[in-house]
């Protein structure tokens, strides 16, 4: 998850900690407690554990330097030599859905259960941050009013209830007839926002996929949504 560029000043170099604030410190019942509370299992929990939100250096798929947020959860058992786990969840739409914000969240309940067991967790933020070239403007694939409406939608500040009730009962009401062809029959070609490409011209917006339990899906329940990034 992509953190503000206003909020933290991040240092040049990739991969460096710009922050690391403890989250949680758990002794081992209240692990076992909150794995119960998220419908775990607790038998295999046997340590405490203390995560953190670690804000560290990186690029965004066009090599730009900016700043992503991960959970870190580790053992409260003594060891500094490690087994690493990395969980890695679908793009989550809601900013503050992710493992690193919300102590109420599956992915959170997840790193604990590992860290549980012994072993080091790494919980990448994943929110709303994957680009495709599956369109170059909302209105080729978006039906109106909802082209107009997408990319608001998708910018990480609206709850996966907000985005169903903004959205259509139905696929066909949200899709144009001419972008679902493309997805019944894709060529496998790309368009100019692909993920190794140069950041587009000014005043087109590269595109981003995002994954979400929202309505008017032409799939399943819970699919791949690709809207314009706002940034």
């Amino acid at each position: 998850m992509a953190a503000s560029a206003s909020a933290q000043a991040a240092p040049s170099a990739r991969g460096t900690v710009v922050s690391a604030t403890q989250v949680e410190k758990l002794d081992k019942k209240q692990v076992a407690e909150r794995l119960k509370a998220a419908g775990l299992d607790p038998a295999q929990a046997t340590h405490g554990v203390r995560a953190y939100r670690v804000v560290y250096t990186t690029i965004d798929p066009y090599g730009r330097p900016t700043t992503a947020s991960q959970l870190v959860a580790l053992p409260d058992n003594g060891k500094r030599n490690l087994r690493v786990v990395s969980w890695l969840h679908g793009t989550t739409v809601y900013r503050g859905d992710v493992a690193s914000m919300n102590p109420a969240a599956t992915d959170r309940a997840a790193a604990l259960l590992f860290a549980s067991t012994g072993q080091a967790v790494s919980a990448p933020d994943i929110a709303a941050d994957r680009f495709t070239g599956i369109y170059d403007a909302s209105a080729e694939a978006f039906r109106e009013p909802y082209d107009k409406q997408v990319e608001e939608l998708f910018d990480g500040d609206h709850k996966p209830q907000e985005i169903a009730q903004a959205l259509p009962p139905t696929w066909a009401k949200l899709f144009t007839e001419e972008f679902l062809q493309k997805v019944r029959e894709p060529t496998g070609s790309s368009s100019s926002c692909s993920p190794r490409s140069t950041p587009p011209a000014t005043g087109s917006r590269p595109c981003r996929c995002t994954s979400s339990t929202a309505r008017a899906t032409p799939t399943s329940p819970s699919t791949t949504r690709c809207t314009a990034s706002g940034s």
